[in-house]
Parts: C-alpha cells; sequence; structure tokens
C-alpha cells in the first residue's frame, strides 16, 4: 500500500503538508520534506515519522530542535523512554533538567541517577515514589559505578543513533537542495571535427 500526499500551497520552497507512505508508482523512496512532513523518514517545521528531524517532531527516534515526542528522542524539550534535551522528561532523561525514573542532570527527579539540585517543588506523590527515594546526590560515592555503566552504555547508544540520523540527514537535505535549487544548466557541447582524408 502507498499514499502520497502534497499540497499545492508552499511556505517559501516547502510544500505545506508532504505525506508519503510507502513508495511511489516507480518503486522509489519518496522522503517527505514540508512544514508538515510525515513519512517514514521525515523532514519538516513539524515532521512525524520513525525517524523524523525538525523543530517539532514526533518520532521513533529523532530530533526536535524546539520540542520532541519518542522512544529514542533529542531536542529542546522532550519527552520519550530515552531522550535527551534541555528539558527531559522520560525513562532515561538526561539533560539540564531532567525528570525521569533515571535522571542525570543539573536539576532534576529521578528514582535513581544523578542531579546536582534536586527539584522539591513537585507534588508530594511523586516524590514520594514508593517511599524509597533513591537520588543520588554528590555525597553519595558508591554508586557511581551503577550511574557510570548505565548512563556510559545508553549514552553511547544514543550517541551513536543520533550519528547515524544526522549523517544521514546532512547527505538527504543537501542532495534536496540541490535539486530544489533547479535544473543544473549543462554546458553545450562541441562537435568535433572528424580528421577525415
Amino acid at each position: 500500500m502507498s499514499y502520497h500526499y502534497k499540497s499545492r500551497t508552499t511556505i517559501g520552497r516547502l510544500p505545506l503538508v508532504h505525506i508519503v507512505i510507502g513508495p511511489d508508482e516507480s518503486g522509489e523512496k519518496v522522503t517527505p520534506v514540508a512544514v508538515l512532513a510525515v513519512g517514514e523518514h521525515a523532514y519538516g517545521i513539524v515532521a512525524v515519522g520513525a525517524f523524523a528531524n525538525g523543530l517539532f517532531t514526533v518520532a521513533w527516534m529523532g530530533v526536535g530542535l524546539i520540542g520532541g515526542i519518542g522512544q529514542f528522542i533529542f531536542g529542546g524539550a522532550v519527552l520519550g523512554q530515552f531522550c535527551t534535551g534541555l528539558v527531559a522528561l522520560g525513562q532515561f532523561a538526561v539533560g539540564p533538567f531532567a525528570i525521569g525514573q533515571w535522571a542525570l542532570g543539573i536539576w532534576g527527579f529521578g528514582e535513581g541517577g544523578w542531579v546536582y539540585r534536586e527539584v522539591n517543588w513537585l507534588p508530594r506523590f511523586i516524590r514520594a515514589v514508593d517511599g524509597k527515594h533513591v537520588l543520588i546526590r554528590f555525597e553519595h560515592v558508591a554508586p557511581w559505578v551503577m550511574i557510570t555503566i548505565t548512563f556510559s552504555i545508553v549514552g553511547l547508544f544514543m550517541l551513536a543513533l543520533l550519528w547515524a540520523n544526522l549523517r544521514e540527514s546532512r547527505n538527504f537535505l543537501s542532495e534536496w537542495r540541490r535539486k530544489s535549487s533547479g535544473p543544473e544548466r549543462k554546458k553545450p557541447r562541441r562537435k568535433r571535427k572528424s580528421n577525415q582524408l
């Protein structure tokens, strides 16, 4: 099954909406780039897909510069299972302000993890998780080994995903920019004079 929709309305060079499900009629993979882009790999102001990058992103794995929701998500304010951002809320949350089951940050809250300053203005029922709040602060040194191992494995995995995503994005966007800037002008060929005797 395949479905393609691309709106005629554009903002600059970007169509307003571009939705791609499956390959086109010729079997080629189409990547949506639009203000609202929906597809397997999507790039846009609002991007939705398995792998998506945009200002606002909903994806299995992606980058949302301002905000994002996903399983593996990077960006500004992010919500996900494994998330890294300025404000991160997730199972494994990493960022200056991190709230999660495992939190790593400057300010934050977590059942486990490490934060410099614990957020104490959260509702009491959140702060009293099972009555065994085990947030690790500077004065606790023994659990550092577990924290280091956990966050190193998760961090390296997320870093590898981010690197692969950004690399593919760079290649795609440079190709897209080249295609959308217009057809290349070909120099006219000079006819060779044949040396006939």
